[in-house]
């Protein structure tokens, strides 16, 4: 009975530290999902021209999205800067 205890106490502490650094990588790789999002993004932009075209579809390691600017306002605009709040 002694043995058995001995044994199972022996195997905990063998496995207690290969659990915690499973604990700790899992906790790490989750914090480091957004700061590699943005890695990615300036990745992408800096080696764009290496890793990311062909000769064929030039500008596909680049999203481009179109703004539509509005150049035909009517409302109502401040000559001094204030912000002016719509009724």
């Amino acid at each position: 009975m002694a043995d058995k205890a001995k044994i199972r106490r022996y195997a905990l502490h063998i496995a207690t530290p290969f659990i915690t650094a499973a604990i700790a990588c899992g906790v790490l790789m989750v914090a480091a999902i957004k700061p590699a999002d943005r890695a990615k993004v300036y990745l992408n932009l800096a080696f764009m021209d290496d890793l990311k075209t062909d000769p064929d579809d030039a500008g596909a390691g680049l999203i481009i999205r179109e703004k539509k600017i509005v150049d035909d306002y009517s409302g109502e605009t401040s000559d001094t800067g204030e912000f002016i709040r719509p009724k």
